[in-house]
């Protein structure tokens, strides 16, 4: 069964479609990205106000390895997002520019 616009079962866009649409910067990596700066946020709270200790023997010890993955799959994410911008940037210093401007505001 090939599924179609027309068919009731496929009500979204494809891909393609949300690309075009968002000018080829899907919002759904943002969203990942702030998924994973809060689980490391909340990891790191945990470990900080309780002891590295408390963490090992929390009820969800069982997200202990996911654990030991945030902080790699958060760099991963955000180098795949600025090599994103660097593609989109119609010269290097116009980009390098963008990079001044968010990252000195942080400093």
């Amino acid at each position: 069964m090939v599924l179609s616009r027309s068919n009731n079962l496929f009500r979204g866009d494809v891909i393609k479609d949300r690309l075009i649409a968002t000018n080829g910067r899907p919002s759904g990596f943002d969203y990942m990205r702030i998924v994973l700066a809060v689980s490391i946020l909340l990891w790191h709270t945990v470990a900080l106000s309780a002891g590295a200790s408390a963490v090992h023997s929390l009820p969800l010890n069982i997200l202990e390895p996911f654990s030991l993955l945030l902080v790699p799959m958060f760099f991963a994410l955000s180098g795949f997002l600025v090599a994103g911008s660097l593609e989109r940037s119609k010269t290097l210093v116009s980009f390098l520019g963008l990079r001044v401007f968010r990252i000195i505001p942080a400093l």
